[in-house]
């Protein structure tokens, strides 16, 4: 994947009640590959229930792994 390529996306990661409690940013290809990143790095930090995934002001996707 080249620099150019790339677009800034950020990972905000929830609480059970649904409240930011971090952030991270990271490049990705697209929105499916940004995706995939929002849940292996949700899957690394057990402490949290879901993520939210914005392409700057346009969001992309919620992630909830746990029922």
């Amino acid at each position: 994947m080249s620099a150019a390529a790339a677009r800034g996306y950020r990972c905000y990661f929830l609480d059970a009640a649904r409240h930011i409690k971090d952030s991270e940013t990271f490049d990705a290809r697209d929105d499916d590959d940004a995706m995939h990143k929002g849940v292996d790095r949700l899957r690394q930090r057990a402490e949290f229930s879901a993520v939210e995934l914005w392409d700057n002001s346009r969001f992309v996707a919620s992630i909830n792994l746990t029922p």
